[in-house]
């Protein structure tokens, strides 16, 4: 009888725990593609107005340039808001690359979300600055090939 009763126990305190764990990966998911969406949209910001400071430069030759940001912080913001979507495509809207790379940011988040919070954080940042300096590289790098 005891057996029985602590064997219950057990599937009982796993079940908990695989709801615990479910549960805390899909807050974790969340919270990566709402700090995503956050960066990004500040991202965008900054590049639309060094968009505009480049159309000015263009027109007027007596601007100062040094308000306009350098080519390379350019791809690499690019490579940080729009993902892959907008290195293999960087002429279509934003909005398609900055949702596929919330989509992803928000699944690797959830994966993070198994590890403990002061290993899951770092690791998130850590990570999405890679794949910007890939994406970065890698919309580059395409822009001479083709």
């Amino acid at each position: 009888m005891e057996n029985a009763e602590l064997l219950k126990d057990r599937k009982e305190t796993a079940s908990r725990r695989s709801r615990v764990g479910l549960r805390r990966m899909v807050a974790a998911g969340m919270l990566g593609a709402a700090v995503f969406l956050i960066e990004a949209g500040a991202v965008e910001l900054t590049l639309r107005a060094d968009r505009m400071c480049q159309e000015v430069r263009a027109a007027s030759w007596s601007f100062n340039p040094r308000g306009c940001q350098s080519e390379e912080l350019t791809w690499v913001l690019r490579g940080l808001s729009r993902g892959l979507v907008g290195a293999l495509q960087p002429e279509i809207s934003p909005f398609l690359g900055v949702a596929t790379m919330a989509v992803a940011m928000g699944l690797l988040a959830a994966l993070l979300g198994m590890l403990p919070a002061r290993r899951a954080v770092p690791s998130y940042f850590a990570l999405q600055a890679a794949a910007a300096l890939v994406f970065a590289y890698v919309g580059y790098l395409l822009l001479f090939l083709f």
